[in-house]
């Protein structure tokens, strides 16, 4: 059973693997974002994906779930598939720091759960950024998956300063990103920039 799972698992997941043939959105997911400072500045970002109804229905009805509680099991297999054919991509997290990559080590508080008929994955991407006085930081983040099989929408965002020090000035935008070439041609998604400096 557990091999057949994984089996079923990796043909939905195919969103990580999708060929350039086949490269359209069949997931949709409604990302929130929370940037969480301390008072050295910021430490990283929260997150809070949640998957659209048809393809949470398909994975519950796969695991037998009608009340939407999910076993240890069922969670410790979503989060090892969706670790394994993520991690290449960033987890699906382009973040710049002054324009620079931020290539993404690994996750923390990987959580699992379902939220009426939603499946919903919470963890937090770690990305420490020193604040310092007349040097602004500049942190731009996008939630893409270049295969266009997953389409993932900056639905909220938001920062925590209720660890940061008084003196710390923090902007937190829209902002369009500049093209991304796909195998379906230019697009121009949108992404969240946060800026700071202590006075």
């Amino acid at each position: 059973m557990i091999k057949k799972t994984v089996l079923f698992l990796a043909a939905i997941f195919l969103c990580f693997q999708a060929s350039v043939a086949l490269s359209h959105p069949h997931v949709f997911i409604d990302a929130e974002l929370l940037f969480v400072f301390d008072d050295q500045g910021l430490v990283g970002i929260r997150e809070r994906w949640v998957f659209d109804e048809m393809f949470s229905q398909g994975l519950l009805s796969d695991f037998g779930v009608e009340d939407g509680d999910l076993t240890q099991e069922t969670v410790s297999l979503l989060r090892d598939i969706f670790y394994e054919n993520t991690r290449e991509y960033n987890y699906y997290n382009i973040v710049t720091i002054d324009g620079g990559e931020h290539v993404i080590e690994s996750l923390r508080d990987f959580s699992v759960y379902t939220e009426g008929y939603n499946i919903v994955y919470e963890f937090f991407v770690p990305c420490r950024v020193p604040a310092s006085s007349g040097d602004e930081k500049r942190v731009q983040i996008l939630l893409f998956d270049e295969t266009i099989y997953t389409h993932l929408l900056i639905a909220e965002y938001q920062m925590e300063t209720k660890n940061s020090p008084d003196d710390l000035v923090v902007d937190l935008r829209y902002e369009v990103h500049e093209e991304v070439s796909t195998p379906l041609g230019s697009l121009v998604p949108d992404s969240v920039v946060v800026t700071f400096e202590k006075r």
